[in-house]
Formats: C-alpha cells, sequence, structure tokens
C-alpha cells in the first residue's frame, strides 16, 4: 500500500524489493516496513519470514522485540528534556531520585547514565525487565556502585536506561507511565 503524500514514490515502491533482496542474502528474515508522511502511514507491508525456520511469513501486525532499541529512544528523550531546560547533563541524577544517592552513588549525573561511565554494572539478583519500572529502580538503588562516576566503562544493561527512564517519568510530573511519555 503506497499513498503519495509528497514522497519520491519510486523510491518508496523500491523499498520493499530492497528489504526482499537482503532476506535473500541471509542478511536477515523479515522486516515490517511503516513509513509515515505528515501523520499519514503512506506505506505498510511485510516482506520475509517471521519465523523462517517455520515457513511463517511476517504480517503488518506482526510484534518484533525492539531490544536495546528503547534504549537509544530513552536517551532521545533524556537530551531533548535537556534542551528544554528539564534536565542537566551535568546534574546528579539523585536530585531527581533522592533514593537513588544511597550507597555512594550521589555523584553519579545524567551524563554517566548515558555513557555508561556511572559505575552501575552490579545488577539485582532477579531481571530488571520482568518488573515494573519503580520497582526495577528501587532495586538498583539499593545497590552500590563498582567504581567512581568518570572512571570506567561499565556497561550496566538495562540499570542505566531504568533509572533514566525513571528520571524522564519524573521530571514529566510523575503521572505518565515511561509508555505514555515515549508515545
Amino acid at each position: 500500500m503506497i499513498r503519495s503524500l509528497g514522497l519520491d514514490e519510486e523510491r518508496l515502491r523500491r523499498l520493499p524489493a530492497a528489504i526482499a533482496r537482503d532476506i535473500d542474502a541471509g542478511l536477515y528474515d523479515g522486516a515490517v516496513i511503516a513509513v509515515s508522511r505528515h501523520g499519514k502511514l503512506v506505506l505498510h507491508e511485510a516482506v520475509g519470514f517471521a519465523d523462517r525456520a517455520q515457513g511463517r511469513q511476517a504480517r503488518t501486525d506482526d510484534i518484533f522485540s525492539l531490544l536495546s532499541l528503547s534504549k537509544t529512544l530513552t536517551n532521545i528523550l533524556v537530551l531533548n528534556r535537556c534542551e528544554r531546560g528539564d534536565l542537566q547533563l551535568t546534574m546528579p541524577v539523585a536530585e531527581v531520585i533522592a533514593e537513588f544517592g544511597a550507597l555512594g552513588k550521589q555523584r553519579i549525573t545524567v551524563a554517566h547514565l548515558l555513557s555508561h561511565t556511572g559505575g552501575l554494572g552490579g545488577m539485582p539478583p532477579v531481571p530488571l525487565d520482568s518488573m515494573p519500572l519503580d520497582q526495577a529502580v528501587a532495586a538498583i538503588c539499593m545497590l552500590p556502585p563498582l567504581s567512581s562516576p568518570g572512571e570506567a566503562v561499565s556497561y550496566s544493561g538495562l540499570a542505566a536506561h531504568a533509572v533514566l527512564a525513571e528520571l524522564l517519568r519524573r521530571v514529566d510530573g510523575g503521572q505518565r507511565s515511561f509508555r505514555q511519555i515515549l508515545q
């Protein structure tokens, strides 16, 4: 389905075929393409497989795991709040999430979390992605840092981004869920 809204229609028509060539080359199994222009859906098409091993073709209503893409979206929202003046990269996270400052984390800044240099790395004994955001942040707040802020890069999995998501939720007023803020 392709509708014109001031886009290069020929280029838009070639996009599914280009993706199909990549799928045929084994670069990935499938994709669902959604292109919007001025709030109107101009292309929505499934190409390839949702499950190649089972031979199940992709459908436009398939749901895909975003994995670390949500971290990028979180980072964009944090930087947007910095542009608005609601946050500063040099701001200690504990200025907004007071309980985060426990156990030696009071000097960790927004920039430290964005750059994986906050010293976080020790993870709670339960998977953070299996619990509500407030519970995940509470668990992270109870952990000491592994190093001093800015001292070393320490990829913390979901920990830094869970804290950033809660930071965004709180500067937003605390009434909306992070999912609503993303929307």
